[in-house]
């Protein structure tokens, strides 16, 4: 082969690559019994942005964000923003039965839900405190 040849293959390799970038938010990785179970991308959304996103298991971000979460067991995802409500969105993995092109039964594990998104309630602030009027009992005994 060419050098020319190589280098336009390595180009359009490469392009093809990054055109499949899109779908990696949803893109699960077999752990092949080697580091733990396998994961995919959580996307985490809140309303407004900026929330502190905390996983159960471990590892946080800052909405909008996305987390790599394991496909098995329960987990929760807490959300905290300063002068909001902080909440708590239970997820869990749910496997679905599927048949292959091969005939073979196969399944899929996916997340539910995926993605989270959550309307953060804003906390009411407290009344004002109400100011005491002295009496005339406090107001004699204050004086010298």
């Amino acid at each position: 082969m060419t050098t020319v040849f190589r280098r336009v293959l390595a180009i359009a390799a490469a392009g093809s690559l990054l055109a499949g970038c899109e779908s990696l938010s949803s893109f699960q990785m077999p752990s092949f019994g080697l580091g733990g179970p396998a994961t995919t991308a959580l996307n985490l959304e809140s309303d407004p942005p900026g929330a502190e996103a905390k996983l159960s298991g471990g590892g946080s971000c800052r909405t909008p964000c996305t987390l790599p979460a394991p496909l098995v067991g329960d987990m929760t995802v807490s959300f905290a923003l300063p002068g909001y409500q902080p909440t708590t969105i239970p997820v869990r993995a749910v496997q679905t039965p599927s048949t292959a092109e091969n005939g073979f039964a196969a399944s899929t594990v996916t997340l539910d839900p995926n993605p989270i998104f959550v309307e953060l309630q804003a906390v009411a602030p407290p009344p004002p405190a109400k100011r005491r009027r002295p009496t005339a009992q406090r107001a004699r005994s204050s004086q010298p």
